[in-house]
């Protein structure tokens, strides 16, 4: 049975929902090995306890609240930094595990470290996200502030990653893609 890698962005239930969705279509047909963060750990890990499903906890970034939904930007800027800090010392560790269990894919729920080791290991990773709408989606019908919040953050998610063989973009709004994002699927 072939191996699969899944790494989760722990942030929100979004991404683990998800992810467990496309864990539940997996498991049956490859061996799954799932690297998740924060909340994505826990809802994923108590999916599968009995280890049916290798979850592993990976650090991850995360936003920071104080009071009621008020994002604290300075611990939410601290951490991020502590994480990018270490993100080598990451990359390395799943780069060692995926020298053990040989995958034969990736997949990439908006989490940066997965397929930096996938590509430094030519692993052929795919990113599943919604995230990557804001540089696979032609925008210009957006009104000019909203265009530039979304190339602002458009820059933010070229950042997390690239070099992925197919972009799937999950979302419940279709426009046409943009020139160059021929890879894209959207579900």
């Amino acid at each position: 049975m072939s191996r699969i890698l899944y790494s989760v962005s722990g942030e929100g239930r979004g991404h683990a929902t998800r992810a467990l969705g496309m864990i539940e279509d997996l498991r049956h047909e490859y061996r799954l090995t799932v690297y998740a963060a924060s909340q994505a750990y826990d809802l994923i890990r108590s999916r599968y306890p009995d280890g049916e499903v290798d979850v592993r906890l990976i650090p991850g970034l995360c936003f920071h609240y104080s009071g009621i939904q008020k994002l604290n930007y300075r611990k939410t800027i601290w951490h991020g930094l502590r994480y990018i800090a270490r993100l080598r010392s990451l990359v390395r560790r799943l780069r060692e595990d995926m020298e053990n269990d040989l995958p034969e894919l990736a997949i990439v729920d908006f989490e940066p470290s997965l397929p930096r080791a996938a590509l430094q290991l030519n692993v052929p990773f795919i990113s599943l996200d919604h995230q990557h709408f804001l540089i696979t989606y032609d925008l210009s019908s957006l009104p000019a502030r909203l265009k530039r919040h979304a190339v602002y953050m458009g820059k933010v998610v070229r950042s997390y990653y690239h070099g992925q063989q197919e972009t799937v973009v999950s979302s419940f709004y279709f426009p046409s893609l943009r020139r160059g994002a021929e890879n894209t699927k959207q579900i």
